[in-house]
């Protein structure tokens, strides 16, 4: 028997694995333009995820997670984002909060909590 106590990874535990990552480039109208997009992982269940996303190729800014995908209170340069994970996919929001149309990209890590 293999002794796992002093281990920091090993195969007798199931961690997170990267299933699908990537990155979406959309360009959201100003004046309150909204973007939704969803990214398709077909798991059959509610994957672990992480989104962030980008404005004109400045700070990179988490998008908040929600059931429900509704502008929340992550805001950079003027444009807030949200996600949400369901079954197939995972949807994401756009909305501009300023007068001119801004180019945002979305990063996206979905995790598989399968063993592989």
């Amino acid at each position: 028997m293999v002794n796992n106590d002093n281990t920091s990874f090993s195969s007798a535990f199931n961690y997170l694995k990267r299933h699908l990552s990537g990155k979406v480039v959309e360009t959201v109208a100003g004046s309150f333009g909204e973007v939704n997009g969803t990214i398709t992982h077909d798991l059959g269940y509610v994957p672990a995820a992480r989104a962030f996303y980008q404005v004109d190729g400045g700070k990179l800014f988490a998008m908040t997670s929600s059931v429900m995908i509704v502008p929340t209170v992550t805001i950079g340069d003027s444009v807030v984002g949200s996600f949400g994970v369901t079954t197939s996919g995972l949807t994401y929001y756009l909305r501009n909060e300023g007068g001119s149309p801004q180019d945002v990209t979305v990063y996206y890590i979905i995790y598989t909590d399968g063993l592989l």
